[in-house]
């Protein structure tokens, strides 16, 4: 393969080509230092490692203003809930998803058919709340800019296959954007958030806002109207048998 052709493939796949030694592509030394940095600059090791679940109410407003419910256990376990719409469970591998009858709404939800490898797309919602780099290794992938700032780009590789990257400021060591492309039925799809406002949440920082691609593909910013860290979440809301809970 020529050199014109190897830069060719380089380019395609969207990797940086000024890294410096100190930081190479695929480094999970710089990585663990970066992701060190970013659980200070959050509010301490100590405090990441002990949320173990995590409640939040978000708005999306290209859909309505009702707040949609997004319960996780950590590492892999995610519920999210839309008020008389649906609900979708990932319970680390398998996932389902329930939906309400809106001329009927007593009655129960019901459970769809949904493919096997729709999994990974429910199991993806996890990285946009809590960084995956804190349950899972990652990888350094070198810079980026984002927003005129220059990040860290950490690659992290979730059970099911799907790749997530974060940018990390390189100044603040915050996160400032998540990345993911998903293939599903011969589609590939781009999906960014981009943390903002982040303001601290029993003693941890949390964006207030992200950014998220809306419906026709516009950009969108979506609301965090609660945070709760730790709150009793059972296993019954997890489980993808039975009725829901």
């Amino acid at each position: 393969m020529s050199n014109k052709m190897k830069f060719s493939v380089v380019l395609a796949l969207g990797l940086a080509f000024s890294v410096p030694s100190a930081e190479c592509v695929g480094d999970k030394t710089a990585a663990a230092s970066i992701v060190a940095k970013c659980a200070e600059a959050m509010g301490g090791e100590t405090r990441i490692r002990e949320i173990r679940t995590l409640r939040a109410e978000v708005v999306y407003p290209d859909h309505d203003a009702t707040a949609v419910l997004h319960e996780i256990r950590r590492p892999n376990r995610i519920r999210t809930e839309r008020p008389g719409e649906y609900v979708s469970i990932f319970d680390g591998k398998n996932g389902a998803v329930w939906k309400f009858d809106s001329k009927d709404p007593g009655r129960p939800p019901v459970r769809q058919n949904v493919p096997d490898l729709a999994a990974r797309g429910l199991e993806t919602d996890l990285v946009w709340f809590m960084p995956a780099f804190f349950d899972y290794p990652a990888e350094s992938a070198g810079f980026a800019e984002s927003g005129g700032s220059k990040c860290h780009r950490l690659i992290v590789t979730l059970p099911l296959g799907t790749k997530a990257e974060y940018l990390v400021d390189a100044r603040t060591f915050l996160v400032k954007k998540i990345i993911l492309e998903e293939t599903y039925q011969g589609q590939t799809f781009r999906l960014e958030r981009e943390w903002l406002d982040l303001k601290p949440v029993q003693g941890v920082l949390f964006p207030s806002r992200m950014s998220y691609a809306g419906r026709g593909g516009a950009m969108a910013m979506a609301e965090v109207r609660s945070i709760t860290f730790n709150p009793e979440i059972g296993d019954e809301r997890f489980a993808v048998s039975g009725e829901i809970k």
